[in-house]
């Protein structure tokens, strides 16, 4: 790369080599001179980092923050898929600028589990951003949701994200066999170390509300020393998943409030399967494609009234319920499309949940939303946004026949 002596050049491509992270060194119209291992690795050889706009800013001298990426390939301009959160420095030679730093947080879509599902909705966008921005410290993370949303998936997937992968990722659940059990699993002492002793990698809580509150006052003076009561510091990042109402549990004294604090620094929302309504036949159709070959017939996929069932049902269970119940309609379909009756669904059940639904959203709620955001596309995605729902969900309220709102969809 031109403009460089060779000693700069090899202590430059060296601290490229030392990142965690994929990597690459622009010249001055953003094509790559060099890119590390990580970055071959995963593909950024084969992007056109030179289209991104962040990428053009930095060249012509503008600061930006952090921000998430879509790359498309040099040749053809088609999408990669390889998204994420990207950093991207000028880089200088004394007052001579030479071209950028381009370090890239990969999506966290690269494994098998619920972090890698085909989620569609704006809020799963923002969480997998959170993700990416937290993944960059080392502070604990938080995880809350309901059951089958994918929690776990998510902690390991931070866990992947992080600077060392190659290290352990731990999963303890806290109802375990007995609280002094759980004490030596976690805790333990020198001669017999439980997890928290590790010296690297994740220590994953499982069901932390069901921590009793001797143990949360030990976690939390673990927390706030760094270091053991024998001296022995505390080297593993700690990770736990919690129910959405941890937070009302520590205001009324059930779960203790300063650990709450240190858990929460960033908390990580995972948003229930009913809330991003969008989200459901994109996951059904990933499902159906990853089951269909154990089928005996070829399935090409749902009906109409199974996916208006698909839409209508609340999802107790979850992005696991609604895995489960894929597979069970693959194993009763005998055609080559999924109907309704081969879903393990109560149509009178999924007509109830959507009535439920509808009733703890007045009618005078939802216009006040719409007159706060306006009609347009953007406003109604900021409305749903407030009440907590997906865009799908607000315009299936707004159609409801009993509950025209505003004259007009």
């Amino acid at each position: 790369m031109s403009g460089y002596r060779q000693a700069e050049q090899d202590l430059l491509f060296g601290v490229l080599d030392a990142l965690p992270c994929p990597a690459a060194l622009l010249n001055r119209e953003g094509q790559s001179a060099y890119i590390n291992e990580r970055g071959e690795t995963c593909g950024l050889d084969k992007c056109d980092m030179a289209a991104l706009p962040a990428v053009k800013a930095c060249l012509r001298g503008e600061e930006r923050p952090p921000g998430w990426v879509s790359l498309i390939e040099s040749e053809t301009g088609a999408p990669t898929g390889l998204t994420g959160l990207a950093e991207i420095y000028p880089v200088r030679v004394g007052d001579t600028k030479l071209g950028a730093l381009f370090m890239l947080r990969p999506d966290v879509a690269r494994s098998d589990g619920y972090d890698a599902l085909p989620y569609e909705s704006a809020v799963m966008g923002q969480f997998r951003e959170r993700l990416s921005r937290l993944s960059l410290m080392g502070v604990p993370a938080l995880f809350l949701g309901e059951e089958g949303s994918g929690r776990a998936a998510f902690a390991r997937a931070l866990h992947e994200m992080g600077p060392r992968p190659q290290d352990p990722f731990v999963l303890v659940s806290c109802r375990g066999d007995g609280e002094q059990a759980l004490d030596d699993a976690l805790f333990g002492d020198i001669t017999h170390p439980g997890a928290l002793r590790g010296f690297s990698g994740t220590v994953c809580l499982e069901r932390l509300d069901a921590l009793s509150p001797a143990l949360q006052s030990k976690l939390l003076a673990l927390l706030q020393n760094r270091s053991f009561p024998d001296g022995i510091p505390l080297l593993v990042r700690l990770s736990a998943l919690g129910p959405p109402d941890l937070e009302s549990m520590t205001a009324d004294g059930r779960f203790d409030a300063g650990l709450y604090a240190r858990l929460a620094l960033m908390p990580l929302r995972l948003p229930a399967l009913r809330e991003r309504g969008e989200d459901i036949l994109p996951l059904a159709r990933h499902f159906l494609q990853q089951y269909a070959p154990l089928a005996d017939t070829q399935i090409n996929g749902f009906s109409r009234e199974a996916e208006q069932l698909l839409l209508s049902y609340s999802w107790p269970g979850n992005v696991k319920a609604l895995d489960d119940a894929v597979l069970t309609a693959v194993g009763q379909c005998t055609g080559h499309f999924i109907e309704p009756e081969h879903l393990p669904i109560e149509r009178d059940t999924a007509l109830s949940d959507l009535h439920k639904l509808r009733q703890g959203f007045s009618r005078q709620r939802i216009e006040e939303a719409l007159a706060l955001h306006g009609h347009t596309v953007d406003g109604k995605r900021r409305a749903a946004k407030e009440l907590g729902i997906g865009l799908s969900t607000l315009y299936r309220l707004m159609s409801d026949k009993n509950q025209k709102i505003g004259g007009r969809i």
